[in-house]
């Protein structure tokens, strides 16, 4: 039996109006955890809305079809609120996934976390983050 679904939330701000969330993903996003992850990702558009989202999917070792639908749910969340998602370290096995439905063209992936943040204002807040 596979370890389920895992998502951790950190939220972090440097200041009124610049939150920052990080949504930390482990485990395997099969047609039922992808629910999960899009309950996930709806909330963290939610108050306070933040302007940044990044989705730490190093620990993801298969994607699915719905959790790939999910991730581009929340790029036009991102939007719909002028804000910025990045989906950061995806695993070989999510690089893959994204690329077999087209769904990495539309989405921002960088490899590292200081990537993602680099000249984030809210970055600063982040434990253990040189920018």
């Amino acid at each position: 039996m596979n370890p389920p679904l895992s998502i951790d939330v950190a939220v972090y701000s440097a200041g009124l109006d610049d939150t920052l969330k990080v949504l930390t993903v482990s485990g395997e996003i099969d047609e039922l955890a992808a629910a999960t992850l899009q309950h996930a990702v709806d909330a963290a558009w939610r108050d306070p809305v933040p302007r940044l989202v990044l989705l730490d999917l190093a620990g993801v070792r298969s994607l699915g079809a719905r959790g790939a639908r999910a991730l581009l749910s929340g790029e036009i969340r991102a939007r719909d609120h002028c804000g910025t998602q990045v989906v950061c370290r995806p695993s070989e096995h999510v690089r893959q996934a994204l690329a077999a439905t087209s769904v990495a063209d539309l989405l921002w992936c960088c490899d590292s976390v200081e990537t993602a943040l680099a000249g984030d204002p809210a970055s600063m807040a982040v434990p253990g983050t040189r920018i």
